[in-house]
């Protein structure tokens, strides 16, 4: 599941097309989904963009990858080129995040600033936008730097000021990148799923605890070790035969622990 945070209708439109995104009704926010794609519509704002992310986090069901795609300022880039962001800083707080990259993109990266106001005076080297230090910090608490990520189409610079904006304009931008966009969520999916994969709970876990009883820090104890058994032993499934001969719950986490230890 990839969740994508998006400030402005003009700028979810072209996407919603292109996805074949449905409106889901009786939402606190603009909802639009399909069978892999949550895209919400948060408004305007840090503040905005974070309510909006912790409310779709708490609709989706299971781990999700997250974008934040829209329009920024910079002062020299042309407009319409896309870039992804290595750097996210909150310009007020100064706080800054770093998104980890996994695959080769093909798309420039780029330093990103979010301000609390629209900027008219732009520093060097930065794009500005207003919703992305909103966005990462809090979907950091929903999953790891990899798998969240700000995608920025530029749409002001010094010669084109945000004056000059409109909606027409903006849902053109975004149409004009649809195709490295849409490469990028499948990308971002694959690992997404690859991911899921290696770190999914094995079925032999609930199989143990339905045999012998265990603590809450016991099974916190037992998942980390049939996933490190799975991730060492791809060929051999563990499997409750090799284990009933074991009394309780403490035998069994020692003969794991013994097991991968050898």
């Amino acid at each position: 599941m990839i969740n994508i945070v998006i400030a402005l209708d003009c700028e979810a439109k072209p996407l919603i097309a292109r996805f074949g995104l449905k409106r889901q009704q009786q939402h606190t926010y603009p909802l639009y989904t399909s069978e892999h794609i949550n895209l919400i519509v948060s408004g305007i704002g840090k503040l905005n963009a974070a309510t909006a992310s912790g409310y779709l986090a708490g609709l989706t069901r299971e781990p999700a990858a997250w974008l934040n795609i829209g329009i920024a300022g910079h002062k020299s880039h042309s407009l319409g080129t896309l870039y992804l962001a290595h750097k996210i800083t909150n310009q007020q707080s100064q706080q800054n995040w770093y998104p980890a990259f996994t695959f080769k993109t093909g798309i420039a990266t780029a330093s990103l600033a979010s301000f609390d106001v629209p900027v008219t005076e732009y520093a060097d080297e930065l794009l500005h936008d207003m919703e992305a230090a909103g966005f990462y910090q809090a979907t950091c608490r929903f999953n790891s730097a990899e798998f969240i990520h700000c995608l920025k189409i530029v749409s002001d610079n010094a010669e084109h000021s945000t004056q000059k904006i409109n909606k027409q304009m903006v849902s053109k931008l975004i149409h004009g990148q649809l195709t490295p966009i849409e490469t990028f969520i499948s990308t971002l999916n694959n690992q997404l799923e690859r991911w899921n994969d290696i770190t999914a709970t094995p079925n032999i876990y609930n199989d143990i605890l339905q045999r012998w009883h265990f603590s809450t820090y016991q099974q916190y104890h037992l998942k980390q070790l049939v996933k490190r058994w799975t991730t060492l032993n791809p060929q051999k499934m563990l499997s409750i035969e090799e284990l009933a001969s074991l009394k309780n719950s403490h035998r069994v986490l020692i003969h794991l622990q013994d097991a991968l230890d050898i």
